[in-house]
């Protein structure tokens, strides 16, 4: 008798079998799955043949956990959703422009904080209210954490971190009206 897992793999190889696919052309799989071929469209698609490879790799790594009388092209469908999701998510953490862009994004024109002396900026902090106005200082002035913040004046680090943002919100609005 098989093992759970090896009896999975064979049920894996009858699918194969069954819908004979051939190895040399991997835009077969990917119809298989009902996903477009990346290389149909010219733009090389070497991303998504890893995606494909890392999914199959799931694939094979969780059949274990596959159950059989459930339709396995819609498992594998799922791990291969997921994969492309989490190689989403990581590209758009990792995307960077490039220099010149940003570069040329930058606009020579000064900033209306580096047009205001020292007394007008500080003039717009005793403007804030109490609460924002010592989060501000405790924050941005004396170099606190949130944590310590909170333990300071009783208050949750999130009511910290939403009353700093709300602080700056309000003097950019301040400086920016006075320039």
């Amino acid at each position: 008798m098989l093992s759970p897992c090896a009896s999975r793999l064979s049920l894996l190889a009858n699918v194969s079998a069954a819908s004979p696919i051939s190895p040399s052309d991997p835009g077969d799989i990917l119809d298989m799955f009902g996903i477009e071929d990346p290389n149909d469209d010219g733009t090389g698609g070497d991303d998504a043949l890893d995606i494909l490879h890392e999914g199959f790799i799931k694939v094979f790594r969780n059949i274990g956990k596959y159950q059989p009388g459930t339709s396995l092209s819609a498992w594998i469908r799922r791990i291969m959703v997921n994969t492309a999701i989490d190689y989403y998510r990581k590209s758009v953490r990792r995307r960077t422009e490039d220099i010149e862009q940003a570069f040329q994004v930058h606009s020579g024109d000064p900033d209306a904080v580096s047009q205001c002396t020292e007394k007008e900026i500080l003039a717009a902090v005793q403007e804030l209210s109490p609460a924002y106005r010592a989060v501000f200082n405790l924050y941005v002035i004396e170099g606190y954490s949130h944590k310590e913040i909170a333990d300071a004046l009783h208050i949750t680090e999130s009511t910290s971190r939403s009353n700093l943002v709300k602080a700056r919100t309000k003097l950019k609005e301040a400086l920016a009206t006075r320039y």
